[in-house]
């Protein structure tokens, strides 16, 4: 699709085109995104009613410029074609209904207004072409440019548990991507983008492509551990008792420790409690460990609580390494006793 644009480009990367005017040379900065091909640059001079012809290859869909500076304002046509069949043809006027002053440090000359400016969007792959052809004699500068793919990363960020790994990938890159990490005591990646993470802490994953863009991934890493916000007696409905499993961690022989406490609100003092299980799970709900207590007694009067630590031995886990960081547990099964 052909369409005069009245949007100006993002400029970032400057192209260098020679233009001179009379005995002066100037070099005019021409606009050019970072995220756009050369695909023509050129500075010449054209006698009059003498055609300026460019050939171009344009080999995906990506929206394409065309942009003609001169020194001074001139009529003529700008025509363009595909595959030898002519598409648009464009008559120049040498007035301000077609050239735009531009006037910077570096850069002195009228360019054909954005109103004005070839923008093929979605082009058919082909061999294209460009003609100039001035009525008066003039120095020119053209630039044609092609918005090129920017590779992606799939995550900018990612919380991983510690001894723990994901995933990372870029897509729309040409190439080999090369991966960094700024930390490697916190997160290591490997060269196909698998993040692993040591310890607690931060890093930022970097990856490069070929053609020089770089893409980061803020990794932040937390301890493998489960914790939980405690709660309080009075916060237990009257008439009731229950235990709140409030931090689980492995400890180093890899037994599951459990930090648990009994909420009594039930009005009665608690002696003891009989025949507890306690079930961990996954996050996706696969058991992890169980624990169980035939009995133990104690004296907890009303509106209060006992902590306890139990351990689930290495040996009688079902998953030996779980995230535990995203573990949950069933309620507590048991008998709570009271006094009479």
């Amino acid at each position: 699709m052909i369409k005069k644009s009245f949007m100006k480009k993002p400029g970032a990367v400057l192209l260098a085109a020679s233009l001179a005017i009379g005995s002066i040379a100037y070099t005019p900065a021409v606009t050019q995104a970072a995220n756009e091909v050369s695909l023509v640059s050129d500075a010449n001079s054209a006698k009059a009613n003498t055609e300026m012809s460019y050939d171009f290859a344009v080999a995906d869909s990506n929206t394409v410029y065309i942009s003609v500076f001169v020194p001074e304002m001139v009529s003529g046509t700008m025509s363009l074609a595909r595959n030898g069949e002519q598409v648009n043809n464009e008559i120049l006027n040498s007035d301000a209904s077609t050239w735009e002053y531009i006037d910077n440090k570096t850069f002195a000359a009228y360019g054909i207004k954005y109103g004005y400016t070839y923008v093929l969007e979605k082009p058919t792959p082909a061999d294209w072409n460009v003609s100039l052809n001035f009525d008066t004699d003039t120095v020119y500068a053209i630039i044609i440019s092609q918005e090129k793919n920017l590779a992606s990363i799939n995550k900018n960020s990612l919380t991983l548990t510690a001894g723990f790994s994901d995933k990372l990938s870029v897509k729309g890159a040409n190439g080999t991507v090369k991966w960094k990490s700024s930390n490697n005591k916190v997160a290591t990646v490997s060269s196909d983008g698998k993040v692993t993470s040591k310890k607690a802490g931060s890093a930022k994953i970097t990856a490069t492509t070929e053609s020089g863009q770089s893409l980061t991934c803020a990794v932040s890493v937390l301890k493998n551990e489960f914790n939980q916000n405690r709660v309080y007696p009075s916060s237990v409905k009257y008439g009731e008792s229950i235990m709140q499993v409030y931090k689980m961690s492995y400890d180093k022989k890899g037994n599951l420790i459990l930090k648990t406490s009994l909420l009594n609100n039930s009005g009665k003092r608690s002696g003891g409690i009989d025949n507890v299980t306690i079930i961990i799970r996954s996050d996706k709900g696969k058991k992890i460990g169980t624990f169980k207590l035939k009995s133990k007694r104690f004296s907890l009067d009303s509106g209060n609580s006992k902590d306890f630590t139990f351990k689930i031995k290495k040996a009688d886990l079902k998953i030996k390494k779980a995230n535990l960081r995203t573990a949950q547990y069933d309620d507590p099964k048991g008998t709570i006793l009271y006094w009479r």
